[in-house]
């Protein structure tokens, strides 16, 4: 029978462990961990084929998970690689010294692993360019524009893949703008943009790119036949909203209007998108609700009276653009009207059973931490861990639950949930007369004490007086699922109890009250703690 610690006694082992010298720095524990051939094999195949997930890892070993888990287990306390999230998966990633040992064995000239990587800087060849060839068939009297359009995308270590495509220009461009506030502004849902080719052995392979808005950034991302995986495989490109919407314009659209112009085609339909896109962007009112519509995924001509209605009460009710787009790009348009009754209408009914006024006196003690800068992920597990301090949680501390929850933050123990519903908004917090009040479908408790732990993170982190808990894969989401998971269990507790007291997953998740999938991503997600357990 495992022996029972009390949380100090486990707070304490933790902080003692954490002033012990960093495993990274010996030499010799890297030694013998890299005698074993089982774990040579992993740090090659990390370091050759990226492997964009732990059971991918799995699946390229050919090896049984438990034996892999092991491994990276050893290879993280000696300091050679990182486990870190991204979206659903959980990355195996090589550290500074991970890259030496693997160029020392051979097994690369150079390694450098992400899962995304950020846009070059400003004077490095764009990642869109247009060569314009002519008109098709040499007719001048239309808006054909035939056009060589070229992709350059980060490969893995120093590699670029180049792809491109032959195709009329002024035909792409007007498809992107019939979508462009869509393509800007609805978020984790992938914009179609053109098609790629590129040259394998005799033949021909082609890809589709997509852009895919996450908040504040866009990531570039290709799709190809499942046979052509490996062809197109590439890290995530990232870039700034504002960065993609200056390439798209400087390399896709004016190359287009400049070759119209220069054969006396003027006022064509692509150059008066893009006055419109234009003077949308001078007139705050205009462009908010454009960026509004766009998140919703409607495009001018979609937008009916009732649908206008609609965007300006959304816009009306969340003032926090970031927290309103996020609630349309989860929102079906058909169901806006609706999913706003209901948010308004159980913020009212539970203006004094979900109150928790204690978020207040919280966030205003907490950290201010850059919401947009870092990785969500990394904001919300800090923020958990500020909060539980702040709380004077120990780590093997269970909450309790939706109940629980309520309790800590300032509630009167008569904390209900929602109805639970098919629309993508599960939860919603507002600050009714003058403090918070949380709102969540209900379902299976441990789910909805998830929820709320969600909401409430998203609170201290953000401030919004408004804001939406969605089924949504966006950097604010993130933010509030990686609160949740840490504040509900945090990873240094979940690691003691799985390492040290030798206790089941199981076990572990009844104990802090969550699902098996919390407390299997928290001790995977966490490897640099696994040497301090």
């Amino acid at each position: 029978m495992p022996t029972k610690i009390t949380g100090n006694e486990l707070r304490d082992r933790l902080l003692a462990r954490m002033r012990q010298p960093a495993p990274e720095a010996n030499e010799q524990l890297r030694i013998e961990v890299l005698a074993s051939a089982v774990n040579r094999e992993l740090l090659e195949i990390i370091a050759t084929k990226e492997p964009r997930s732990i059971n991918e890892l799995v699946t390229l070993s050919g090896r049984l998970q438990p034996n892999v888990s092991r491994s990276l287990n050893a290879l993280a306390r000696a300091g050679l690689l990182t486990v870190t999230p991204d979206g659903r998966a959980s990355v195996p990633r090589l550290t500074t010294e991970g890259e030496r040992k693997a160029r020392d064995l051979g097994f690369v000239a150079a390694v450098t692993p992400a899962a995304a990587i950020e846009a070059g800087p400003a004077n490095a060849e764009p990642v869109f360019a247009a060569n314009v060839i002519g008109p098709r068939n040499g007719d001048l009297e239309n808006d054909v524009i035939d056009a060589e359009v070229t992709a350059r995308l980060p490969g893995f270590g120093q590699y670029t893949i180049t792809a491109s495509l032959r195709l009329d220009l002024n035909e792409l461009c007007e498809n992107l703008f019939s979508h462009w506030w869509r393509l800007l502004y609805r978020r984790a849902d992938p914009f179609r943009m053109f098609v790629m080719e590129r040259a394998v052995g005799g033949g021909v392979s082609q890809a589709t790119l997509l852009a895919e808005a996450t908040g504040h950034k866009i990531e570039l991302l290709a799709r190809s036949l499942v046979e052509d995986e490996d062809i197109w495989r590439f890290p995530i490109l990232l870039l700034d909203l504002a960065q993609f919407r200056s390439l798209v314009l400087d390399e896709l659209v004016q190359p287009a209007v400049s070759y119209l112009r220069a054969g006396r085609r003027f006022g064509r339909p692509i150059e008066a998108s893009l006055r419109r896109i234009e003077d949308i962007e001078r007139y705050p009112a205009e462009f908010g609700f454009w960026r509004t519509a766009g998140a919703l995924g409607l495009a001018e001509g979609a937008i009916d009276a009732a649908l206008a209605d609609d965007i300006a009460r959304l816009i009306d009710l969340i003032a926090d653009e970031d927290a309103r787009l996020d609630f349309a790009s989860g929102t079906n348009p058909a169901h806006v009207a609706t999913t706003l009754d209901w948010a308004t209408a159980e913020i009212r009914a539970k203006g004094e059973t979900n109150r928790l006024p204690r978020l207040v006196e919280l966030r205003k003690n907490g950290p201010a931490e850059a919401v947009h800068g870092g990785r969500p992920y990394r904001i919300g597990i800090t923020r958990a861990e500020r909060a539980r301090e702040q709380l004077g949680l120990a780590a093997d501390y269970a909450i309790g639950g939706m109940e629980g929850l309520a309790r800590l933050f300032g509630g009167n123990g008569r904390f209900t949930a929602s109805l639970a519903g098919e629309d993508p908004i599960r939860g919603f917090q507002a600050h009714g007369d003058s403090e918070p009040v949380v709102v969540v479908k209900g379902g299976w408790p441990r789910s909805t004490s998830f929820l709320v732990a969600r909401a409430i993170g998203d609170y201290l982190v953000f401030g919004s007086r408004e804001a939406p808990i969605a089924d949504l894969y966006t950097d604010r989401q993130a933010v509030g699922r990686a609160f949740a998971a840490e504040f509900l269990a945090p990873a240094r507790g979940v690691i003691h109890m799985i390492e040290e007291e030798q206790l089941s997953m199981v076990t572990v998740a009844d104990h802090y009250g969550v699902d098996m999938e919390v407390v299997s991503r928290q001790y995977r997600n966490n490897p640099a703690l696994h040497a301090q357990a």
